[in-house]
């Protein structure tokens, strides 16, 4: 009726939030469903049901953007700006080659988790969309993509993920090649040597909760990766899916880090992707690792360990605590001690 459609109107005229704009509308059509008899209420709510569902896949596409810009890289100022449908899930979800950016992105999830998809845009050095990949996944959002020349490598947070193999080798139409299924909750890709992934995954049997695993995959042929090494262990670490930005390859070793919170482990792998665990860390909570030369270090909170990646030997540590409150003199100087 007219009073619906007046109120309707004076809200899309106000200056509020996308979130207040929704309470304001269900309250309007609430209001209005409740005035019919029961029969129209029936077929009102069906109708409305229906729009909304046909209006939210028309325009799923719309309700999320990530804006893009250039730089000049020697005078600092904006050369160009584009944008995607959706967000991107962290810094791996960009990428670029050949003059071209490519970016993964998670789209619809403000309206419904339900209702998300993933997608994968190739923008041209005007920052024009060029080609694109849409709904690889639905359902789940994207927990981890790797870009390797023209391949990527993505899972979701599904908890028996398919491992998607994306072909970007034409810019204007990449696609999906291939779907792997992966025990497990796959959520850290990395990139290791001579064209192999690694997958970490945690555990789904709910028998045996303290299993992690790590897969290799030879990515040599898009449309037939082959398993090349699996490894379990048997003992859980959230952070060794949760912290992925803790985890270190040093491809002059084939050698890897992977960081826990009660412990952590060095592994080794070979040209066919056979892995090995050269050495277990026992210190809780390891922030992040480095190497310097021919030594890889490892910085807790409370310590440093400096490992020869030669023979896997500890070379030295550090140790350091955070400062005692209780020996802080009145005027709250530290006392030497």
């Amino acid at each position: 009726n007219q009073d619906t459609i007046d109120r309707l109107e004076d809200v899309e005229r106000r200056s509020i939030s996308n979130q207040e704009l929704r309470i304001e509308v269900r309250r309007i059509l609430t209001d209005w469903v409740r005035s019919l008899d029961e029969e129209e209420q029936k077929e009102k709510v069906k109708q409305l049901k229906e729009k909304y569902e046909s209006y939210i896949e028309k325009n799923l596409r719309q309700f999320e953007k990530t804006g893009v810009v250039s730089l000049d890289p020697d005078t600092l100022t904006f050369t160009g700006k584009g944008e995607v449908p959706g967000y991107l899930i962290n810094r791996s979800a960009m990428d670029q080659k050949g003059g071209n950016l490519r970016i993964a992105t998670t789209v619809g999830e403000s309206i419904s988790k339900n209702r998300s998809e993933n997608d994968l845009y190739v923008l041209n050095e005007t920052l024009e969309i060029v080609g694109s990949v849409k709904g690889i996944t639905e359902s789940y959002r994207l927990d981890s993509i790797w870009f390797m020349e023209d391949a990527g490598f993505a899972v979701t947070e599904k908890q028996y993920d398919p491992l998607y193999v994306l072909d970007l080798s034409d810019t204007t139409d990449p696609s999906v090649q291939e779907k792997i299924k992966l025990p497990g909750h796959s959520s850290s890709l990395h990139q290791l040597s001579g064209n192999r992934v690694l997958g970490l995954a945690d555990s789904v049997n709910s028998s045996k909760p303290d299993i992690s695993s790590l897969t290799v995959f030879d990515t040599t042929e898009l449309r037939d990766l082959k398993l090349k090494g699996k490894r379990t262990m048997n003992d859980h670490d959230a952070a060794i899916f949760e912290k992925h930005p803790g985890f270190l390859h040093d491809n002059r070793y084939d050698a890897f880090f992977v960081p826990g919170p009660r412990s952590s482990y060095i592994f080794t792998y070979d040209r066919k992707g056979h892995l090995t665990m050269e050495k277990r860390i026992y210190v809780p909570d390891i922030k992040r690792a480095s190497y310097i030369e021919n030594n890889m270090y490892v910085v807790s909170e409370k310590r440093v360990l400096s490992i020869n990646e030669n023979n896997w030997s500890r070379v030295g540590h550090l140790s350091f605590e955070p400062p005692d409150e209780s020996k802080k003199s009145d005027t709250g100087t530290l006392i030497p001690f």
